[in-house]
Formats: structure tokens, C-alpha cells, sequence
């Protein structure tokens, strides 16, 4: 069987699944991140199984709790600022950092209205662990889909403020913060 070459692997898995890979074994990164099959591994395979079913449960929940137009399922990540929506479910975001693209499939994004004409929204990405107690390996995948969540929307915001600006020639001055 010829095996898979790392980039027809990350369309399966996206990098927060790898970098999630990688905090608990950097060969089983390795491995994922090169198509080598998974090994069977029966209490890896229930924690997974439980870590689905409580995400699918909480996620009926909380569009349960949300009216229909509060809610949106796989929103596009361009539209992501324009939307009126308070939660949306399953949204993959992408962030370019250097030469890189970073990609995150976030469990959930709660949408906070701005409190005024001149302030933003605010975005929080949401994810859902099965564990009771919080280790720094499951706040370092939630900082990583902050801070992929913030870059997208720092690109979409060089973007308009590009065309705005298309004029200016010192655009190399430019600076943004996330």
C-alpha cells in the first residue's frame, strides 16, 4: 500500500488535530501528520469515542438553548464577522502566519454584540472536553484555536483596511496587533 504524502494527509486531519497529536506524543504526530495507519489502542479509541459523543451532546444543547436565528452550523469563515449570529457550530478557520496556514476546526465561536457603535464584537472560541478537571494540554488547544480565531480575523481586517488604504504609498509602516 504506498503511503500518503504529508499534505494529502492535512486535508483529513486539520492542524489542530495534529498539534493536539503532538502535545501528547510528538511521534504520534509525526505519524498522523505522514499517513501511517493509527495503531489499535482500545482505551485511546473510547476516550475518543467519549470526547465525540459528549461534544455532540453539548452541542444539541447549546443550539437547543439558542433560537434558530441566534444559531448558524458550519458558517463560512468569510462571513464570520459580517453574521448577527450568537453561536455558530463547527466553523473551520484559517490564519496565514509568516508562510504558514494555520487551520483549526473550532468546536463552537459565541458571538458577543459590541456595547456601542465604536467598540467590536468579540468572538470566543468554544471547545468542548470530556474531562472534568482541565489539563495545560486542553488550555494550549483552546489558546491554539484563540489565537488561529484572532488571526483570521486580523486577515480580514488587513483586508478591508488594504483597499481603504490603497492609496497610501508607505504601506511597509502599516502595523495591526491581534
Amino acid at each position: 500500500m504506498p503511503r500518503k504524502k504529508a499534505h494529502e494527509t492535512l486535508r483529513y486531519e486539520t492542524l489542530s488535530q495534529l498539534f493536539e497529536a503532538f502535545l501528547k506524543c510528538p511521534t504520534k504526530c509525526w505519524l498522523r501528520a505522514n499517513g501511517e495507519p493509527a495503531s489499535d489502542n482500545a482505551y485511546a479509541e473510547s476516550v475518543e469515542a467519549q470526547d465525540r459523543s459528549y461534544r455532540a451532546r453539548e452541542t444539541e444543547r447549546l443550539l437547543s438553548e439558542t433560537t434558530k436565528n441566534g444559531s448558524t452550523v458550519a458558517p463560512p469563515a468569510e462571513n464570520l464577522k459580517a453574521g448577527k449570529w450568537r453561536l455558530a457550530i463547527g466553523a473551520i478557520v484559517q490564519a496565514q502566519v509568516n508562510s504558514y496556514v494555520l487551520e483549526s476546526e473550532l468546536h463552537g465561536i459565541e458571538r458577543r454584540p459590541s456595547e456601542g457603535r465604536s467598540s467590536l464584537a468579540q468572538f470566543i472560541p468554544i471547545r468542548f472536553m470530556y474531562m472534568n478537571k482541565l489539563g495545560a494540554d486542553d488550555k494550549l488547544l483552546l489558546a491554539f484555536d484563540a489565537f488561529v480565531l484572532s488571526g483570521m480575523m486580523a486577515d480580514q481586517s488587513r483586508q478591508n483596511n488594504l483597499w481603504r488604504q490603497s492609496r497610501r504609498t508607505e504601506i511597509e509602516n502599516w502595523c495591526f496587533s491581534w
